[in-house]
């Protein structure tokens, strides 16, 4: 493998995680959808699903935004990264980076960074579900985060989205995938005698429309 194709891997394995996002997504909402018309008392299994389900979903989402970085590096080594933790903790600054982002966009933004870590790290983050018809968050969610800079843990909390966690899902699919696909590079070596490549992008970039219209019609 040179390069160059590592380029092209890197790109497609962008909208391959987007295809794990879709998955997860859809798991949950058929999941969801069982456990809102099975009666009470109901299998702790739907809310176990639930979890995975969530877990999984998240982990996927923050790989399109890791892989749409290197890809940013690969294109130029030598350019500037911006800190995760100004996109993170910089409301101006995150709607600055990512064009046409709006406010809600930057809350979660915040609200997937801090699930990837309270999902993968701690499991600090645990679905609710209960007699309702769906599953929630239990409140404000809380955990530490780890300082390397003086090396001391401190209190870390956030709210999260309003509804349950299927809306909150669908909010960050369709608002964060177009805004991380958006600083994706696209590998540029010629292709003079070969159409297969960039018909493969215009289709994959036709996918990412498609996916945001049908998970925005369930919001």
């Amino acid at each position: 493998m040179n390069f160059e194709d590592y380029f092209e891997n890197v790109y497609f394995q962008f909208y391959n995680k987007v295809d794990e996002v879709e998955f997860y997504l859809q798991n949950s909402i058929d999941n969801h959808s069982n456990y809102a018309l099975t009666a009470i008392p109901r299998d702790i299994k739907f809310l176990n699903i639930a979890q995975f389900y969530f877990s999984a979903f998240i982990n996927a989402l923050t790989s399109t935004w890791e892989i749409a970085k290197l890809s940013i590096k690969i294109e130029n080594p030598n350019s500037s990264s911006i800190r995760e933790t100004v996109l993170t903790n910089n409301e101006a600054e995150f709607l600055r980076y990512f064009t046409g982002a709006t406010v809600q966009d930057h809350k979660l933004f915040q609200f997937l960074k801090f699930s990837r870590n309270a999902c993968s790290h701690d499991g600090t983050m645990a679905l609710s579900g209960g007699v309702g018809n769906s599953f929630n968050f239990s409140g404000i969610i809380e955990r530490f985060d780890f300082e390397s800079s003086n090396n001391t843990f401190t209190h870390a909390q956030i709210e999260p989205p309003q509804g349950d966690a299927i809306k909150a899902m669908l909010l960050m699919a369709t608002k964060l995938v177009p805004l991380f696909e958006a600083k994706l590079k696209m590998p540029t070596r010629p292709y003079s005698f070969e159409v297969i490549l960039p018909n493969a992008m215009t289709e994959k970039r036709q996918n990412i429309q498609n996916f945001v219209n049908k998970f925005s019609a369930l919001l």
